[in-house]
């Protein structure tokens, strides 16, 4: 990783002693970028300008007591820390391990921001389910999941970087259930209590409820205001007749904002427990080692997505009234087209030929494929014009409407020659 830089803060007025922020004269180095990465921008190395990251208020607290500095970027975001206070953070998690949520735990103190979608084709140029909507699901990831990439960009520069996912992209797998801050449940009859745990494991919000007289499923209200922002489980426990209770555990987004949210990120500051997979800002505490500013810190993070394949279609229709299209033809590098046997006749009345790409393609802002339309249009009196167009249109961002598969989708082209 490299160690980047640092910058210095000059405020208009010294800051009190004790006083939570950055202090006047402080110098700052990058505790982590977090970069957004989507092949769908190749042809800009991948950077994306489609999101917008901001600290969730228990972040703002955190970031604030710790005087560290956010700094929101066209393409990502970076955290900076005072490496004068590397020490005053590095006891603050200590304690906080041995104080804050998930205490029996480990060191779980974490930032979190939420993430909206500045481009309302977002979920169409992205490997995602089609239907994906930001009040129903979010994608969820931590640094846990953190893994080396062998070469990568992020916001800050140019080299080996930590992909922040569980996989190579964010998935469907990363979508969880949305839910606000009061939750509403329908639970079985013999439901004797409902648990909520945090990322941790700890037990954060618990609800008993007394034996239900009426073979009815029950309805519980939990109010996780007072909670941070996060991914909690939901658990029900069930008397079920049997020697031991019966659980069933929900993973669920807890998330606000306006617009809706896509995307909640939980950056663990340190390692929570020993032998944990991951990439951290702060070296493990685990061990003891001592901790300087050197050891803190310039990790670059990618938050990496990838583009939609679809299904190209093209529909070629005959400017000419009466005419009739013959040994129409698609080449060119990069897909393969079959042409469907009879013509289809369109809402306007029109007939047109429909070819459909044998493989779903890529979506790419700016496409690399080139395909060529040959063939002929047979006029009424039987005179043959050839029709050649050169570079048909590339299948744009959207619409994208529904295939075979939620994660694909249909590209749809209307050519008239």
């Amino acid at each position: 990783m490299s160690r980047g830089y640092t910058f210095q803060y000059r405020g208009s007025a010294p800051v009190a002693s004790g006083q939570n922020g950055p202090t006047a004269g402080a110098r700052f180095k990058p505790l982590f970028r977090m970069g957004y990465n989507h092949t769908f921008y190749d042809s800009d190395h991948g950077r994306c300008p489609d999101l917008q990251a901001s600290p969730s208020p228990d972040c703002q607290s955190l970031l604030a007591s710790f005087g560290m500095v956010f700094k929101a970027q066209a393409t990502g975001f970076s955290v900076y820390f005072d490496e004068d206070r590397t020490a005053d953070l590095v006891n603050s998690l200590k304690r906080r391990g041995m104080t804050g949520y998930g205490s029996d735990a480990g060191y779980w103190t974490r930032l979190t921001f939420v993430l909206q979608v500045a481009n309302a084709s977002f979920v169409d140029i992205t490997d995602l389910p089609i239907t994906t909507n930001p009040n129903e699901r979010n994608l969820y990831a931590n640094n846990s999941q953190a893994h080396a990439a062998v070469q990568g960009r992020s916001s800050g520069g140019d080299g080996a970087v930590a992909r922040f996912c569980q996989g190579r992209y964010l998935a469907a797998s990363d979508l969880f259930p949305v839910v606000g801050s009061e939750v509403t449940l329908t639970v079985p009859a013999d439901a004797i209590q409902v648990d909520v745990t945090d990322i941790s494991g700890a037990v954060v919000l618990s609800q008993s409820m007394p034996p239900s007289p009426s073979p009815a499923p029950q309805v519980v209200v939990l109010d996780l205001g007072t909670l941070p922002l996060g991914r909690y489980g939901i658990t029900v426990v069930s008397d079920g007749g049997g020697s031991t209770p019966d659980t069933a555990t929900s993973l669920v987004v807890y998330t606000n904002g306006t617009p809706s949210p896509l995307c909640l990120l939980d950056v663990f500051l340190t390692q929570p427990q020993p032998g944990m997979d991951g990439v951290y800002p702060v070296p493990s505490l685990w061990d003891n080692t001592p901790i300087t500013a050197d050891d803190v810190g310039a990790i670059d993070y990618i938050l990496p997505f990838d583009a939609r394949a679809t299904q190209w279609r093209y529909y070629i229709v005959s400017q000419a009234r009466g005419s009739h299209l013959t040994d129409l033809a698609i080449a060119g590098h990069g897909a393969t087209f079959t042409r469907q046997p009879a013509p289809i006749l369109l809402p306007s009345g029109s007939p047109a030929v429909l070819f459909t790409s044998d493989d779903p393609i890529k979506l790419r802002r700016i496409p690399p494929q080139r395909f060529r339309l040959t063939g002929q249009r047979q006029a009424p009196n039987g005179a043959d014009q050839d029709i050649r167009v050169d570079c048909l249109p590339a299948a744009p961002p959207n619409p994208v409407w529904p295939g075979d598969t939620p994660q694909g989708g249909v590209s749809e082209m209307y050519v008239y020659v």
